[in-house]
């Protein structure tokens, strides 16, 4: 008999809203990462190392209760206007990707209203931008807490602020898309 095998502990993190741009700016909007420092008081400052295509690394300053680190990422595939892949460089083992869907502008976060197929990029007059995070737990080096504070106090104060920051995030970021200010309803997805 052989011994049962492990499955890695890798969470899974997806958060994904429809805007009303088509796919080409929303890709565009978000490959511009510089500019989102505004949109969060939890980020201190994004700096980038290369000219914006594969291989560029994004340096994220975090600030918050009692932490503060860089986290970097790194593009590791563009797919205009459909998919901007990336990875953290360091030991914390996360990859993922934002991916851009052309909607119809009738679809509310992209499920269909009729049979027809999807709109083109060129067509489409909405995306659905999601936000995909894969984080192996298993393979990941953490970023040293301060004395007397635990991963689970740090994973208990973390869930609600992410909710909270994650719509105030979009929302800001989405009026800086569409040019308005609206409410952003976003589908959150954590396995």
């Amino acid at each position: 008999m052989s011994a049962p095998s492990l499955r890695p502990l890798v969470t899974v993190i997806e958060v994904s809203t429809t805007v009303d741009v088509p796919p080409a700016a929303a890709y565009a909007f978000v490959l511009d990462f510089e500019g989102h420092a505004d949109y969060s008081e939890f980020v201190r400052d994004v700096r980038r190392r290369g000219d914006g295509g594969v291989g560029t690394r994004f340096d994220i300053e975090l600030s918050w209760w009692k932490l503060s680190y860089t986290f970097p990422t790194q593009v590791t595939d563009l797919d205009e206007p459909n998919r901007i892949g990336w990875r953290t460089p360091n030991g914390l083992h996360a990859r993922g990707d934002w991916q851009f869907d052309p909607v119809d502008s009738e679809t509310d976060g992209g499920a269909a209203t009729t049979d027809e197929p999807a709109p083109d990029d060129a067509a489409a007059t909405s995306t659905r931008v999601t936000l995909r995070a894969e984080y192996d737990r298993s393979r990941s080096r953490l970023p040293r807490l301060p004395p007397l504070v635990s991963v689970d106090d740090v994973l208990n104060r973390l869930k609600p602020v992410v909710r909270r920051e994650a719509t105030k995030v979009f929302e800001h970021a989405i009026a800086d898309l569409e040019g308005e200010r609206r409410r952003v309803t976003l589908d959150v997805d954590v396995y």
